[in-house]
């Protein structure tokens, strides 16, 4: 087993809750589609339409309100469901901190390799063990090595199919993204303000200084994230609900 496979591991125990909240949330919006297109069907009644015109039109705007609730609701359903395993993952298990740790390790592992120590960096690039500190690495070239670590992170095999496998490839999409947009930052950060002695960044140094508080600022980025879809899913969905109605009145 990988050792980001080991470190996702525990996340299978939290498919019943996340199970859970993509039930109730799909069944939410099921009723609330039910709901809006009940309301469409009843306004375009109202309309001074022709008999077969409203018959046509209503059951055509019904079936477009039904099917946008419908891919809507399951694309809220399944973000907060993976969002809401990510937070008991993160806050249980220190999800975020240790995927963090092995990206930094797997980047260490590159800027070795890229360095000449090609026998012990290629080793240390698979494996995700630590060779040597990297102090005074240049911004872009940290950026690189962050990049090339996440997708090498999440091209490892993880065991398991059907929902636990999504379960587990969702989580580590969702919490290696948010690592690598905190450790960005953090690099960012750091060369704006100088850097170390060189200019450059000491990567270990970086992330061991965000460590301490990187999965409340995993959680946080996905509850922003799941908020801003949210939003846009509603507004969308009123449009969509409110566009067959307003149509039919001003005929």
């Amino acid at each position: 087993m990988s050792a980001v496979a080991a470190v996702l591991e525990p996340v299978l125990g939290l498919l019943g809750p996340a199970l859970k909240t993509f039930l109730k949330t799909a069944l939410l919006m099921v009723v609330a589609g039910i709901g809006g297109a009940t309301i469409a069907a009843f306004g375009v009644a109202q309309s001074s339409m022709a008999a077969g015109a409203k018959v046509g039109f209503g059951i055509a705007a019904v079936a477009l309100i039904v099917l946008a609730w419908a891919v809507v609701g399951v694309k809220v359903a399944g973000l907060r469901a993976a969002a809401r395993a990510v937070e008991e993952a993160v806050r249980r298990f220190g999800l975020a901190r240790k995927l963090g740790e092995a990206t930094v390790d797997r980047m260490e592992g590159l800027a070795r390799l890229s360095r000449g120590g090609a026998a012990e960096g290629r080793a240390a690039a698979v494996a995700g063990t630590a060779v040597a500190t990297v102090e005074d690495v240049p911004l872009a070239r940290a950026e690189g090595y962050l990049r090339s670590a996440i997708d090498s992170l999440l091209g490892e095999g993880l065991p398991g199919g059907g929902l636990k496998g999504w379960l587990l490839r969702r989580v580590r999409a969702v919490v290696l993204g948010k690592v690598g947009t905190v450790m960005l930052s953090s690099f960012r950060k750091e060369a704006k303000e100088g850097g170390g002695a060189g200019g450059g960044i000491d990567i270990r140094k970086v992330a061991g200084a965000v460590a301490t508080r990187i999965d409340d600022l995993a959680v946080d980025l996905v509850k922003g994230q799941v908020r801003k879809v949210a939003i846009a899913g509603g507004i969308l969905l009123a449009v969509v609900t409110l566009l067959p109605i307003l149509f039919a009145l001003t005929r």
